[in-house]
């Protein structure tokens, strides 16, 4: 299994999403929401991982000579295990400072886009890019 640690929140995690559409092939599409007011969003693969601090120098080039489908597997001798054991992700984007700015307390993926709802109540909507303008990057 993989244990890995998002760097975007500042605070708790109130809610992750899974994004089923964008999800395949073993890449995964996800949100965050938390009590910093941020959103993250996370485009997650086994190629995203960094490897803990203290395996870096040696899991560059252990991954090189790995199979594509290996999957690492962290132990820890300790119940809370260090950020020196833990593999690590960077998010896509953050987003900070919505229109009011509160905790953010759920995220969803529906098929026309995301929403974000706030503690207070405020919910922002982000639409989708059509197949069209997708394809024009």
């Amino acid at each position: 299994g993989i244990i890995a640690r998002g760097s975007a929140h500042h605070s708790w995690v109130s809610r992750v999403a899974f994004d089923t559409k964008e999800s395949t092939n073993g890449n995964y599409r996800f949100a965050s929401v938390g009590e910093d007011g941020k959103l993250a969003l996370w485009d997650f693969s086994f190629d995203s991982l960094l490897p803990p601090e203290s395996q870096r120098k040696r899991t560059r080039s252990l991954l090189s000579s790995c199979p594509k489908d290996a999957k690492p597997i962290v132990s820890s001798s300790s119940s809370v295990l260090s950020r020196l054991s833990v593999w690590s992700i960077e998010p896509i984007s953050i987003v900070s400072g919505f229109p009011y700015p509160c905790p953010l307390s759920d995220v969803v993926f529906l098929d026309f886009g995301l929403i974000a709802v706030g503690w207070g109540g405020n919910v922002s909507v982000w639409l989708r890019p059509d197949a069209n303008q997708r394809n024009d990057k």
